[in-house]
């Protein structure tokens, strides 16, 4: 039986999990809304008063652990209080299934207990972070349209080649910092890691980047791990477009993922054949079923392994999920839904940005679909199409700014199909909705 916590604010990670984005902000979690350190975060989006240039200045993993920010969640979260930090999770803006579940729940219940207990009055902590999820550069040979510089290489030259950024929204990229970032990920962050390997701390990887099989420390680290035989007592987790699933004469699943405790393996993907392709730029549609199937083959073959659909739901992508859902069924694959990042009225890549009547329209169709070919592996799409139905729009959200909000959205889009020169576009795509077409030529 799964231990409950303690309370609705409590989640574990702040006793167990560490992660580093790629321009060093350490965080709670990927999920952790909070106020930067240095260089403004994808979720950090409303911030909008705090964009001032900041100096870098990087915290190690010790200074960081038992800091005064660290110490003060751990305190709210005992008392009850929910942080404001913790908004994603408590608020379910991106999912239903929540990470402050899978910490709390499926990862480390067990720690509950010893959590409260040897917290100290001011918030400080003896535990050691067990769960790591770092993120050591932002290399990706996909640029896909709701993601951006900060975690996709492609992205980041595509914004500077373009003259597409400026010092203050993007100190990272300032040349003079931008390797000051690097060699602090190097001897700094990797130090952390590779040490707490060695040591046999980790007991949790979860490997997301960029795109983490491009990484020569995945292969490495992962082989360490399978060499010094500490693969059995690990889990290891990944976030990856399975663009590749070999490097260097090792293969992925034969070599390293069959001698893990457990292996949970997202496979990230937004629509099927061409909107696939459109929404993720790098992606070969017919060379990703190809690994897609070999993965589920091997996970066939062994039980520890867990694969599943890492869908994003997207504008574009609504045009999409019938065939996602089909493809989550003839191959016994679940998926795992969340929502595109939309947290002001110019992410005109959400669903959300879309009239509630046309919204409306095109989700009860999906939902029947869905229900008329409903099975255990589509059954967390249905869910979260469902909640979408009932969610506020732009328009309903942002009433004094979604027409500015959208219009802005649109030319950032427009610019972008524009470098990209893209023969298919998200008009060629809103045609199959008549009333999403006209309101798109409207805006």
């Amino acid at each position: 039986m799964k231990k409950e916590p303690i309370n609705k604010a409590f989640c574990i990670a702040p006793w167990t999990h560490t992660f580093i984005s790629p321009q060093s902000e350490r965080r709670l979690c990927c999920a952790s809304r909070e106020e930067f350190n240095f260089a403004r975060q994808y979720l950090d989006s409303n911030f909008t008063n705090k964009d001032s240039l900041k100096n870098y200045n990087p915290l190690s993993l010790k200074d960081y652990w038992n800091g005064p920010f660290i110490k003060s969640i751990r305190k709210k979260m005992l008392n009850g209080e929910v942080p404001d930090e913790c908004s994603v999770c408590h608020e379910k803006e991106l999912t239903l299934s929540t990470y402050r579940d899978y910490f709390n729940k499926d990862l480390f219940p067990h720690l509950i207990e010893d959590a409260v207990k040897t917290t100290t009055e001011d918030g400080s902590t003896s535990m050691k972070p067990r769960s790591y999820d770092y993120r050591f550069d932002n290399t990706c040979n996909f640029s896909c349209r709701m993601c951006g510089d900060q975690l996709s290489s492609r992205w980041e030259k595509e914004k500077i080649d373009n003259n597409l950024w400026s010092p203050e929204s993007d100190p990272w990229l300032i040349s003079e910092l931008n390797q000051e970032i690097k060699n602090f990920q190097s001897n700094v962050v990797t130090a952390e890691f590779q040490q707490a390997l060695r040591n046999e701390e980790i007991e949790e990887i979860y490997w997301v980047g960029g795109e983490p099989l491009l990484w020569d420390i995945h292969w490495k680290s992962m082989q360490f791990l399978v060499d010094s035989n500490y693969a059995k007592n690990t889990i290891i987790r990944y976030n990856t477009n399975l663009s590749l699933i070999s490097k260097d004469g090792l293969n992925l699943f034969d070599d390293l993922l069959i001698h893990f405790k457990k292996v949970i393996l997202l496979v990230s993907i937004d629509g099927a054949e061409e909107i696939g392709e459109y929404i993720r730029t790098g992606l070969k549609w017919n060379s990703w079923l190809k690994n897609l199937k070999k993965a589920k083959e091997f996970s066939n073959k062994n039980s520890q392994i867990e694969l599943a659909l890492d869908i994003t739901i997207t504008l574009p992508g609504l045009f999409s999920l019938k065939k996602m859902i089909d493809l989550s069924n003839n191959l016994n694959i679940p998926i795992y839904p969340k929502l595109v990042y939309a947290f002001d009225p110019s992410i005109i890549l959400s669903p959300l940005a879309l009239p509630r009547s046309i919204l409306n329209s095109i989700l009860n169709d999906l939902i029947k679909y869905n229900l008329l070919n409903l099975t255990e592996y589509s059954k967390n799409l249905l869910e979260l199409l469902l909640d979408l139905r009932k969610r506020q729009t732009h328009k309903e959200k942002y009433p004094d700014t979604y027409e500015a909000g959208l219009k802005i959205g649109k030319i950032k889009h427009l610019r972008t199909e524009s470098i990209r020169n893209d023969n298919f576009t998200l008009s060629d795509i809103l045609k199959r909705n008549q009333e999403a077409r006209t309101w798109w030529e409207s805006i």
